[in-house]
């Protein structure tokens, strides 16, 4: 029975939105032969819609459209496009397969003067773009057929066949070359705290992290970098910064990529960047929770927490995002640990006020303040106190008093006062 005794397939980049090269190894018991009609079909390549950037789309006759894919390798030109007036000036090129995203295949045709020998290995290998959202892999199948005239000994089908994966790993991610797994390259987790919020005071910025794919540097033209910006409102006068955190961290973060200053990161005033490289011959592993600090001198005008961004670029492809705030209130302030928000203190209310006009007479004094629109206080001051007044103690209640008609040396008028409840 005609089959595959080799199939194999792998892809080079599982990365979301990039050129992706997918090679299948196969070998037939059988020839295919283009004068009788080869072909060759993969199926459930979930890769979606190619546009036009790889070619023309064309009718393949199912009310689906194809668009035209470049082959490469020793086998590319072993195939060719079918000669069918819809295809136009490639009609019959070789180099070209056919991709339909409706039914996810690749069709291949051998071309009318080549002969794929049975028993011989050979590589089919073509490019495409992968999806912008995450995908697990997924079996691929192949079958074959030659469409010769059905009594000849000529005309065979083989039938579907699994093609196995090679499970290897690129980057940190696990069965990167498994054919259709894609995944998004990105910080899976990026937050900033901060220590301080006043203004014109050290403010220690923590950043925690962790990535999807691994943060390499195997040459000084192949590091990543790591880049955190929009940070308004810091001020460092240095072009470096000093990285505080653990010394197994620290150790892989340099200001360069040739690797100067383990431990810095490289700081721009003027765009309020801080970047950080991997150093030589380290790696950031995928999935690794990442924690360092900077320290920072808060600008002199109060503020609210800015939009901060993390990216990296690098051999990996990656996608930056917006940092997460923690949203924690710090001594009386709202989101107080948000980074970079900065407060000038100063009394938002200042309100001062009294309980009793009349010369010689106790006088409560009420003062209520409130710093930056935290919780509001009320403070009471009695004026005078009571010791002032009489030669002998008496207690203050916070209720009216009444004038009694008694002489009393200690007024020049024939009053005293006493507490009534």
């Amino acid at each position: 029975m005609p089959r595959f005794v080799t199939r194999s397939i792998h892809q080079s980049s599982p990365f979301a939105g990039y050129n992706n090269t997918i090679s299948a190894t196969l070998e037939a018991t059988v020839q295919l032969a283009g004068a009788d009609g080869a072909w060759l079909m993969l199926s459930r390549l979930n890769f979606g819609g190619q546009g036009r950037e790889s070619g023309l789309d064309v009718g393949d006759g199912n009310n689906s459209a194809s668009t035209f894919v470049s082959l490469f390798g020793d086998s590319a030109n072993s195939f060719c496009l079918p000669l069918a007036p819809g295809i136009g000036l490639k009609s019959g090129a070789a180099g070209w397969a056919m991709y339909s995203a409706s039914k996810k295949v690749v069709h291949l045709y051998v071309c009318s003067d080549k002969v794929l020998d049975a028993r011989r290995p050979f590589v089919i290998s073509f490019a495409l773009t992968n999806p912008l959202q995450s995908q697990s892999s997924s079996d691929i199948v192949v079958n074959a057929g030659a469409e010769a005239d059905r009594s000849s000994v000529a005309h065979f089908s083989i039938p579907f066949s699994r093609l196995e994966n090679q499970g290897q790993a690129l980057h940190g991610v696990v069965n990167a070359t498994d054919p259709v797994r894609v995944i998004r390259s990105t910080f899976h987790f990026a937050t900033i705290s901060q220590s301080n919020f006043y203004a014109t005071e050290l403010n220690t910025l923590s950043v925690y992290f962790t990535t999807s794919v691994s943060l390499a540097c195997e040459a000084a033209d192949v590091c990543h970098s790591i880049t955190v910006r929009g940070l308004f409102g810091g001020e460092v006068r240095s072009s470096f910064v000093a990285l505080i955190g653990d010394e197994t961290v620290l150790e892989r973060l340099c200001r360069s990529s040739l690797g100067d200053g383990r431990g810095t990161g490289a700081w721009d005033a003027g765009a309020h960047r801080l970047t950080v490289w991997v150093c030589p011959n380290k790696t950031i592993e995928a999935w690794e929770h990442i924690t360092f600090k900077f320290t920072v001198m808060n600008a002199a005008a109060a503020q609210g927490a800015p939009e901060i961004v993390m990216a990296a670029a690098g051999p990996v492809p990656f996608e930056e995002v917006i940092v997460s705030k923690p949203g924690v209130d710090f001594l009386g302030v709202a989101g107080g640990t948000d980074p970079l928000k900065i407060v000038a203190p100063q009394f938002s209310v200042r309100n001062v006020g009294q309980t009793m006009p009349f010369a010689g007479v106790p006088n409560l004094i009420v003062l209520t303040l409130q710093v930056c629109r935290t919780r509001s206080s009320r403070l009471f001051i009695p004026y005078p106190t009571p010791s002032t007044l009489h030669p002998t103690p008496y207690t203050l209640h916070p209720t009216p008093y009444t004038l009694h008609p008694t002489p009393n040396t200690l007024h020049p008028t024939p009053y005293t006062l006493h507490p009534t409840p």
